[in-house]
C-alpha cells in the first residue's frame, strides 16, 4: 500500500511541473499561473486524504502513531521532486 501510494505520487507531481514549466516558458501567464497554483492546492488537499489511507491500516497493524504518520508522510515526498 505505501509502495502503491508513493508510485501514484510520481504522476501527480509530474503534473504539477508542468504546469508549472508552463508558467516559466510563457512571458504572459497570469491564467496559467493561477491555473497551476490551483491544480497544485487541489492535488495537496487531496493528498490528506491518501496520507490517511497509508497511516491509518499501518497503525491498525500496530505501528506507532508516530511511524504510521511518517511512512503517510513520507509516501508524498517524492511529489514535489517529480515536480521539480
Amino acid at each position: 500500500l505505501v509502495f502503491s501510494l508513493t508510485l501514484h505520487n510520481i504522476p501527480e507531481g509530474l503534473a504539477i511541473g508542468i504546469a508549472f514549466g508552463a508558467v516559466s516558458a510563457n512571458g504572459d501567464g497570469a491564467a496559467i499561473a493561477a491555473g497551476a497554483a490551483t491544480l497544485a492546492l487541489g492535488i495537496g488537499l487531496q493528498n490528506i486524504p491518501e496520507g490517511m489511507a497509508v497511516s491509518m491500516p499501518l497503525r491498525g497493524e500496530g505501528m506507532s502513531r508516530t511511524k504510521s504518520f511518517f511512512l503517510g508522510w513520507m509516501s508524498a515526498v517524492v511529489e514535489p521532486i517529480a515536480a521539480v
